[in-house]
């Protein structure tokens, strides 16, 4: 084994370590908050089972109007679909998850069945 091989050995082993060290120490730290705050602290993560961008199976908007789908209206105020921005819509939906059907040339969005905009639909 040469210098080298040996240095990044050392080097994989120590951020192991550290690695190890920085688990244990958060563990302890949280361990001496009270369980209230334990729970509230909690990290979760969500991984979605269909791939990135489609509707998730047996959604009942998807099943009841074909071209339906549904976006998160982003900081800039706009929705994207088939990766072209469409809106402003109001600064009160950003974040929101809004209904989106594509018809006739065009793209209709709504939330909780109150139209919020209609755009023509580019190509």
């Amino acid at each position: 084994m040469n210098s080298r091989q040996v240095r990044w050995i050392v080097a994989m082993l120590s951020g192991g370590v550290v690695a190890w060290f920085a688990v244990r120490r958060r563990q302890e730290l949280l361990s001496a908050l009270p369980s209230s705050v334990q729970d509230s602290i909690q990290e979760r993560i969500v991984l979605p089972f269909t791939a990135f961008g489609d509707p998730p199976p047996n959604d009942p908007l998807t099943e009841a109007v074909p071209g339906s789908m549904t976006r998160k209206v982003g900081r800039n105020r706009r929705i994207s679909v088939h990766g072209k921005l469409y809106g402003p819509l109001d600064g009160e939906y950003i974040g929101q998850q809004v209904d989106v059907v594509e018809t006739d040339g065009a793209i209709v969005v709504s939330l909780d069945g109150q139209q919020l905009g209609t755009f023509a639909a580019e190509e």
